[in-house]
C-alpha cells in the first residue's frame, strides 16, 4: 500500500479496514481509499481475535522494531467492516470539527 501524499506535520483522518473473509486490508486517507493489501507471500495471514483477554497494540509491528511516531486521537474500533461511504462520513465529521 502506498502512503504517498502524507505530509509531515499535517493532521489527517486515517482509516484501515480488515476484511477477514477476503484477507484484505484497505487504507483510507481523509475518506478516500488509497490502496489495499493482502498478506505478503510467505507470511501468515492476519486474523482478528476477540476474547476478554485479547491485547491489541496500535502503532507498532509485532515482527519488527518499527513504531509509529505521532499522535492518535479519537480512535474508534468497530466489530464490523465499514463500507466506503461510512468511512467518508467519519472523515467528514472530523473535518467539521476543524480537525483537518
Amino acid at each position: 500500500m502506498s502512503c504517498s501524499g502524507i505530509r509531515l506535520g499535517v493532521w489527517m483522518h486515517v482509516a484501515v479496514t480488515w476484511d477477514q473473509q477476503r484477507q484484505v486490508a484497505e487504507m483510507f486517507f481523509n475518506g478516500s481509499k488509497r490502496g489495499e493489501q493482502s498478506p505478503l507471500p510467505g507470511r501468515s495471514g492476519y486474523s482478528i481475535i476477540s476474547s476478554p483477554s485479547t491485547y491489541y497494540q496500535i502503532g507498532s509491528k509485532a515482527d519488527t522494531k518499527e513504531t509509529f511516531h505521532g499522535l492518535v486521537r479519537k480512535m474508534k474500533v468497530y466489530k464490523r467492516l465499514l463500507n466506503n461511504s461510512e468511512i467518508l462520513q467519519e472523515a467528514r465529521m472530523f473535518k467539521e470539527d476543524g480537525m483537518f
